[in-house]
């Protein structure tokens, strides 16, 4: 079985509309609140760390492309719906450019995360996969939080 670039990039995209429609739940306000205090997430939160992680594992793990992500930023960041929507898409397109390089060979960065993956398997695949593991984990702790901060009372 092969799953090609092509592939990966028609679940990009329903990833993307996933998260949209769960960002039409919110609203300003409520996609920065944290559903049940401090030790929790906000959605902006979510969204955010969501696209910087999968980013970070397919552009620099997998491409060896540099890498900007401070990930302590992530768990603090505040968005509106719009500016959300925004990096989303942003992020989704840019990351369907990028899987397609995995189609050709192009890959074969030797960073020291891949062997943090299952079992040691540092291949690109395992980056693939892992990349989109955390984009439908989180997509659900997304939808959850709309259901927690906007559930009628």
């Amino acid at each position: 079985m092969e799953i090609d670039g092509a592939t990966l990039g028609v679940y990009l995209r329903e990833l993307a509309s996933g998260y949209e429609r769960a960002l039409d739940r919110f609203d300003d306000d409520t996609v920065n609140r944290k559903p049940h205090g401090e030790h929790t997430n906000s959605g902006a939160v979510i969204v955010t760390h969501a696209w910087a992680s999968a980013r970070y594992w397919i552009d620099h793990v997998g491409l060896g492309r540099p890498s900007d992500r401070v990930r302590d930023e992530e768990f603090v960041a505040v968005a509106t719906v719009a500016e959300l929507k925004a990096l989303v898409r942003a992020r989704a397109q840019h990351l369907v450019e990028s899987v397609r390089h995995f189609d050709h060979g192009l890959t074969g960065n030797p960073h020291q995360d891949r062997c943090e993956l299952p079992e040691g398997d540092g291949s690109d695949g395992s980056i693939v996969i892992h990349a989109f593991e955390e984009l439908f984990q989180h997509l659900g702790h997304l939808e959850l939080t709309a259901d927690a901060l906007t559930a009628p009372r």
